[in-house]
Parts: structure tokens; sequence; C-alpha cells
């Protein structure tokens, strides 16, 4: 080794204290969380006894995805044309929506009149004896 060599790495060891310094508070605050560790362990070895066995439950259902997947596939590759074919009718189909929005809306307050002179006309149909009969709900008895 020659002379030089260990004076090199001189101006390294000399750092080190003042590092060591820097770390020993952020040790100190460890120290305490350090300390909840092991009732935070004991407090999930429960849970993790229940567990064990709801993972048991599933294996057998994990090992049944596989062939489950694997029937499912060719209806998703059947769907998929469908799906294909059925989005230019979706985009053709969204502005006419659009337009039918507003014509609702004017329709609302137009049935919103309507109504109470539909049942002015069944009221009036009522007493003149043309309308429907109260129990109209049923059919008339068949004379044969």
């Amino acid at each position: 080794m020659p002379a030089n060599e260990g004076f090199r790495a001189l101006p390294l060891i000399t750092l080190m204290p003042p590092l060591i310094a820097l770390m020993l508070p952020l040790i100190a605050l460890m120290l305490p969380l350090i300390a909840l560790m092991p009732p935070l362990i004991a407090l999930m070895l429960p849970l993790i006894a229940l567990m064990l066995p709801l993972i048991a439950l599933m294996l057998p259902l994990i090992a049944l995805m596989p062939p489950l997947i694997a029937l499912m596939l060719p209806l998703i590759a059947l769907m998929l044309p469908l799906i294909a074919l059925m989005l230019p009718l979706i985009a053709l189909m969204l502005p006419l929506i659009a337009l039918m929005l507003p014509l609702i809306a004017l329709m609302l307050p137009l049935i919103a009149l309507m109504l109470p002179l539909i049942a002015l006309m069944r009221q009036h149909s009522r007493t003149e004896g043309e309308g429907p009969p109260e129990n109209s709900d049923r059919l008339p008895e068949c004379t044969a």
C-alpha cells in the first residue's frame, strides 16, 4: 500500500462523526415507533389467523378462474364485432337525442296543460252517458 493511500481516505473518515451526529436525533425519533411495533404485530396476528381460512376457501375459486376465463374468451370474441357495429349507430343517435331533448322540454308544459282538459272531458262524457261506464276495466260479457 503506497504511503499516500491512507491520506486520501482520511477526509471521508473525518466526515463520519458529523453524519452520525445528524443521524442520532433521527434514531431517537424512531425508537418509540420501534417500541410500538410488537403490540401492533400482536394485534395483527389474530387478523392474520382469521384470514388464513378465507384464503384457503378462495384457493379453489382461484383454481376455477382459468377455465372460466377460457370459456368467456370466445364469447368476448363474438361480442367485439357486434360492439364495433353498434358504435357508429350510437354515434348517429347522439345528435338525434340532443335534438329531441329541447322538443321534450317544450312538450312537457303542453302535456301538463292537457291533463286537466282530459279529466274534464272524461267527467263530461260520463255525465251524458256517452263515455265508458265506471267499471270500464272489465270486458263486456259474451251473450252467445
